[in-house]
């Protein structure tokens, strides 16, 4: 079965919850990848490698970015609005949907964690869910 092209239900305004906004990935977000590539559990879940190179970290990105399109879901960038940067992701993966299911992931950087943004995070990304 083909997946639908989600792009159109991208949301028109980015989710906002507590200090996290969600967006869309930008080039710019490479070294929040980089960091998050250097906890060995990450790479595990996901198709991040451990100890992304830049090219790797911006390859990533551009998965991220490409998500609707596949078919796959919607992959968040998470803005920490208290610093003005990107301190993670999050995912709303929907290949399951026609069974009724969909599973959410996410990832904070190290230099960011301990300070409820992935609790924000994920509030924001079930509202838009």
């Amino acid at each position: 079965m083909d997946l639908p092209d989600l792009t159109d239900l991208w949301p028109a305004v980015d989710p906002v919850c507590g200090n996290v906004t969600l967006r869309a990935f930008r080039a710019e977000d490479a070294p929040m990848a980089m960091e998050l590539s250097q906890d060995p559990y990450v790479p595990t879940t996901g198709t991040l490698p451990l100890n992304a190179t830049p090219d790797q970290a911006q390859q990533w990105i551009h998965r991220q970015q490409t998500r609707p399109m596949d078919g796959a879901g919607f992959s968040f960038a998470v803005v920490d609005t208290t610093k003005g940067c990107c301190a993670g992701f999050t995912s709303l993966w929907v290949r399951e949907r026609p069974a009724g299911r969909a599973q959410i992931g996410y990832g904070i950087a190290p230099p960011f964690r301990g300070r409820h943004l992935a609790a924000d995070a994920l509030h924001a990304i079930t509202s838009f869910a």
